[in-house]
């Protein structure tokens, strides 16, 4: 509905979903770029148990129930390294939509 609202109203030059589950959903279809944003997975461990109270064995069940992040890396267009701070990552969002929206 988003996308849609976006087309009509010409608002903007593009939309943005983060969707652990876009493969699964079927919204890949929706997209004209995908993108994997990596991270090693004691950083995805550290990170869910601080802002989820997850467990290993938590992310493990949870990840189990998606398709592997290998697949998920094939399918995008492109790959962004988030094993740092928000402050390396920012900079590589950046320069990447440049690139994807101009």
């Amino acid at each position: 509905r988003c996308i849609a609202l976006a087309r009509r109203e010409g608002v903007a030059a593009g939309v943005v979903l983060d969707a652990a589950v876009m493969l699964e959903a079927g919204w890949d279809t929706l997209c004209d770029a995908m993108i994997f944003v990596d991270s090693p997975r004691a950083m995805r461990l550290a990170r869910v148990a601080t802002e989820r109270n997850w467990d290993a064995a938590e992310l493990d069940a949870r990840e189990k129930r998606q398709i592997s992040l290998d697949i998920k890396a094939e399918s995008c267009c492109y790959r962004l390294d988030n094993s740092s701070t928000p402050s390396h990552l920012t900079p590589q969002v950046a320069s990447l939509f440049r690139t994807i929206f101009s």
